[in-house]
């Protein structure tokens, strides 16, 4: 199930504001990445970040946290190794996070180019 557009957003605004409002809150990379790969980021997070991040709207409902699951763990994957070339990030598991958010959305909802429609034939 692709994750919508929102609960992707949702997560980066929730996310973003716990770097504004924690800058020394501290995931390590390798925690994300695991949490990540098992398909858990999302609830690794709200249990990381209880005290400091409302995530029950997407924790809530199975569908919804199924959808984004599947979605930061494709994204991880593309992004692991990379985080400094990709998205220029070295030190922080929270851009970490944030830097997997934005794969996602990029993998999920990007506007892929369509095939130009053939031209009509001509009657004659």
């Amino acid at each position: 199930m692709k994750p919508s557009l929102t609960a992707l957003t949702h997560l980066a605004f929730r996310i973003n504001a716990v770097i504004d409002e924690c800058p020394d809150f501290q995931f390590s990379y390798s925690e994300i990445h695991d949490a990540a790969e098992v398909g858990r980021l999302v609830d690794h997070l709200a249990n990381r970040l209880r005290d400091k991040a409302d995530l029950y709207l997407l924790t809530s409902d199975p569908d919804t946290l199924t959808g984004l699951e599947v979605a930061l763990r494709d994204a991880a994957e593309a992004l692991y190794g990379r985080e400094g070339r990709k998205a220029n990030i070295q030190k922080s598991g929270l851009c970490l996070v944030m830097a997997i958010i934005l794969e996602a959305i990029q993998q999920q909802h990007a506007q892929r180019p369509q095939p130009p429609e053939p031209e009509p034939a001509l009657v004659e």
